[in-house]
């Protein structure tokens, strides 16, 4: 799971990203949404690959600037990379792409099928929690980490 920066806006987003022990992955995102937000705005959060999507491979979870999140759908984005390029390496491109087409920033904790657990943030900081064979962790992250597993 994951907690927003703590600024001003930050409406205490929650993230969840899971595997079970067949392998198979699951996403789940809450928001408080933002202060002084315009009427029936809907941010990133409820949209299925802005703020939270999974797929068989892996499950990832957004928190941040949702107008940003939403214009590049960051979650979905991460997971048509990694593939390719890891679930790392996957969430730093997407983040430096978000901050190059929207000047927004972000943080998303993701999952692969393996259990391997992976985190990047470009705000200040960007608290997260993991289990693992019933331990369970937590650390603080900062964007100068870049993306990183969990128990790095």
């Amino acid at each position: 799971g994951m907690a927003g920066d703590g600024g001003a806006n930050d409406g205490g987003t929650v993230g969840a990203v899971a595997v079970d022990a067949a392998g198979r992955t699951a996403a789940a995102t809450s928001t408080g949404g933002i202060v002084g937000k315009r009427r029936g705005r809907v941010g990133d959060t409820p949209i299925v690959g802005a703020g939270t999507w999974a797929e068989p491979d892996l499950a990832l979870s957004a928190t941040g600037d949702g107008e940003a999140i939403l214009r590049v759908t960051l979650t979905r984005q991460i997971g048509w990379r990694a593939g390719e390029a890891g679930l790392g390496r996957s969430m730093a491109a997407a983040l430096a792409d978000l901050d190059l087409l929207t000047g927004g920033t972000a943080g998303v904790i993701g999952v692969d099928r393996a259990g391997a657990c992976w985190a990047a943030t470009t705000t200040p900081t960007m608290a997260i929690a993991w289990a693992a064979a019933g331990v369970v962790r937590a650390k603080v992250l900062t964007a100068a980490a870049g993306a990183a597993r969990c128990d790095g």
